[in-house]
């Protein structure tokens, strides 16, 4: 008896760029710290792909560029959200500007 395979799935990939202001920063020092520390959160507990990717000689301007792939598109965003509301909440950014793309 032949096994029935089904498709295969299509991944989905989400990425976006969140710009925002990083409170109290004073220096390039200050704002690489917090960057970096969201950085290494949102890597490890979310398991997102992040770099930054604006805004790097401003002191309290910061862009990100997150990225997350899986078969869902709705889990993909939720995700992604997720670690936005993690930045606001956690590093105290203010965030003003979200550009989403699904690939």
């Amino acid at each position: 008896m032949k096994a029935m395979l089904r498709p295969p799935e299509r991944a989905t990939v989400v990425v976006i760029r969140v710009d925002f202001r990083v409170r109290g920063s004073r220096s390039l020092k200050e704002k690489r710290s917090v960057i970096q520390s969201f950085l290494r959160r949102v890597r490890d507990q979310l398991s997102i792909a992040a770099c930054e990717s604006g805004f790097h000689d401003d002191k309290v301007l910061a862009s990100l560029t997150l990225a997350t792939v899986g078969v869902r598109r709705d889990s993909c965003r939720a995700a992604l959200h997720q670690a936005v509301e993690m930045l606001e909440d956690r590093h105290g950014a203010e965030v003003f500007a979200v550009d989403e793309e699904v690939l």
